[in-house]
């Protein structure tokens, strides 16, 4: 017996890069996936989730998965597409507020997406892809390994309260001719009272 709540972790450092993945799970009648993936991973979800599915058939599974390649972190390239979008959103709202907009490149250059590392623009080679999936292995196994110990630990609850149902039962079978025999007695005592009356 498995229980549908789960939790597996693990974080490596392989090829210079750090690879983390957080796995939960809850209960739910079918499979449901939901992934935070970082950038460079975002194209790679379904490959991702055929490995969830290697190891999961039901329950509403959220994974997150981090790579960083900390050889990267000096390393940045500005999106222009994300800049220009920035600087024609703010020219729109100028327009409509009255307000300057921004007139400086670095005013544009701190917003959200404006500067990215350069390893989530390059993609992944497919030995990262693979060391990737490995992780995700590792961190569901963990998740699956949880899920079976508390599925032994809810088996053997029901268990208990299996038992115990059987022993009040078996006490009331038991009891039930007496209590019957009682009921009997005393509607017996009933009526001779209200025929003795009358």
């Amino acid at each position: 017996m498995l229980s549908m709540t789960g939790f597996g972790s693990k974080t490596v450092e392989r090829s210079g890069r750090r690879i983390t993945v957080e796995a939960r799970s809850v209960n739910n009648r079918f499979l449901k996936c939901q992934f935070r993936l970082s950038r460079s991973l975002s194209a790679y979800e379904a490959e991702i989730e055929g490995v969830v599915r290697e190891f999961i058939t039901r329950g509403s599974v959220s994974l997150n998965v981090s790579l960083h390649d900390p050889a990267s972190d000096s390393r940045y390239v500005i999106d222009a597409a994300q800049v220009l979008r920035h600087r024609d959103a703010a020219e729109r709202l100028a327009l409509e507020t009255g307000l300057l907009p921004p007139a400086f490149l670095a005013s544009y250059l701190t917003l959200p997406g404006s500067v990215v590392p350069l390893d989530e623009e390059s993609g992944l080679d497919g030995t990262a892809l693979e060391e990737v999936k490995s992780v995700v292995r590792d961190a569901l196994r963990e998740l699956v390994a949880m899920r079976r110990a508390e599925g032994l630990k809810l088996a053997r609850e029901f268990m208990v309260i299996t038992e115990r149902t059987e022993r009040t039962r078996a006490a009331i079978e038991k009891r039930s001719p007496i209590v019957v025999e009682d009921y009997r007695r005393k509607l017996e005592k009933r009526l001779q009272r209200l025929l003795a009356d009358h």
